[in-house]
């Protein structure tokens, strides 16, 4: 059934793809990108557990973990097109890339704390696309100011989180 999806999903990349972006939000486009969001997400989200349900059945699972990555990365696109239609490019980089990063720290940490893979993996992944982000492309790309200002808070909340998750396990091994 997932296969059905294949057909509006390659329609809908016409929709990143609008010049209107640059100037704004073209609400059709936007409203058809949401769309995919939701519905993507939703119908992972209830696989995911469905699968978890039926005693991990792998098949269910994947199916479930590719819909939500196809979905993140729709969201994740979303959130880029949306803020540099509204704000400069320096500004809508780095608020861009703070969200990523605070996404991709929360998800990290969900997954680490209730021993789920799949958050693991999605948090690190997006974790790693800013970092990745920041060296190859933006430090070319944004101004000097922008640039520190994103190095900045994201190594602030990179670090912070270093901070949180050591002092949590000291927590733990005082209590034992």
């Amino acid at each position: 059934m997932s296969w059905l999806f294949t057909v509006p999903l390659l329609l809908s990349l016409e929709s990143f793809t609008v010049r209107g972006w640059r100037s704004g939000i073209p609400a059709e486009h936007c409203t058809v990108l949401v769309a995919v969001v939701v519905i993507i997400s939703l119908i992972g989200w209830y696989l995911y557990e469905r699968g978890k349900q039926e005693g991990e059945n792998p098949l269910v699972i994947t199916t479930a973990g590719t819909l939500l990555t196809i979905g993140g990365m729709y969201a994740v696109s979303l959130v880029w097109l949306v803020l540099h239609g509204l704000m400069s490019f320096d500004v809508a980089t780095m608020l861009s890339l703070i969200i990523y990063t605070v996404v991709g720290i929360l998800l990290f940490m969900k997954g680490a704390n209730s021993q789920q893979l799949l958050y693991k993996i999605i948090g690190g992944t997006l974790i790693a696309f800013v970092v990745i982000r920041l060296l190859l492309v933006e430090v070319w790309n944004m101004e000097l100011e922008g640039r520190i200002a994103t190095f900045l808070v994201i190594g602030i909340l990179l670090i912070s989180t270093a901070f949180i998750r050591k002092k949590k396990e000291q927590i733990v091994s005082d209590v034992e």
